[in-house]
């Protein structure tokens, strides 16, 4: 793990932080931003898809299901 911004953490390491960062923003400039702006739909498709596959993992009756069983100590809901 890398973070691109100042800290003390174990896991931020100036050299890989900079491989990191580097790869970041010549990602946004090739291939995200171009996409964002100059083909708005296919980024709205694209969203929309990640949205849905997401859904599943971060729907309001699995966090309220995990927050039963995490705060009660109870099984499985």
């Amino acid at each position: 793990m890398c973070c691109l911004w100042k800290s003390t953490t174990a896991f931020c390491s100036p050299p890989i932080c900079a491989f990191d960062a580097e790869n970041l923003y010549q990602l946004l400039e090739t291939v995200i931003l171009p996409l964002y702006y100059d083909r708005p739909a296919e980024w709205m498709a694209i969203l929309k898809a990640s949205v849905r596959e997401v859904q599943p993992t971060f729907d309001s009756d699995r966090m309220a299901a995990e927050y039963m069983e995490k705060l009660y100590m109870i099984g499985p809901v």
